[in-house]
């Protein structure tokens, strides 16, 4: 004979214990594990390495002029200048350009690229965080073992690639 459920003392109280400890996995624990397990990887400084090494060695390295036509007029020549006639305008995104390519220290751009794959893997991926974090990190899905593939997912996925250009 089955039993009935609801008129076992303490479900009701059970059965809101299990929904908060879902809850606090999917939107707290999940996500918090998740950035320890990406911190703990190193993926930042790989992720900013990685920019580095796909960045041409013919860049120039610095300018001391922003001028139109003496940016596009030494690089195209004539049809350079021309388009500086036409439109006239001022390269001040020229310098943040050359910064962004400078040996050193990477830019902004570079920096929340690698952000966005972090942000992108940890919204996507929050569930598989949750049940690595609910189950004690008993259970470890693939998105979570596999984590590095998932981040270079991310940093290759549309949304991140805008960041980087």
């Amino acid at each position: 004979m089955i039993a009935d459920l609801t008129s076992v003392p303490g479900v009701g109280g059970i059965a809101a214990a299990g929904v908060l400890y879902a809850g606090l996995s999917l939107f707290v624990t999940g996500p918090l594990v998740g950035e320890r397990l990406i911190e703990r990887s190193g993926w930042g400084p790989r992720c900013e390495r990685g920019f580095a090494a796909s960045i041409p060695p013919n860049v120039p390295q610095s300018t001391t002029s922003r001028d139109c036509s003496t940016l596009l007029g030494t690089i195209f020549g004539s049809d350079g200048l021309a388009f500086c006639h036409r439109h006239g305008a001022q390269l001040d995104a020229a310098g943040d350009l050359v910064k962004r390519y400078a040996p050193g220290p990477r830019g902004p751009a570079l920096q929340s690229a690698c952000a966005c794959a972090v942000r992108e893997t940890l919204d996507h991926r929050r569930t598989d965080f949750a049940l690595h974090a609910g189950a004690l990190r008993l259970v470890t899905p693939r998105p979570v073992r596999d984590l590095e593939g998932e981040l270079k997912g991310a940093l290759d996925s549309s949304a991140c690639q805008r960041r980087s250009s």
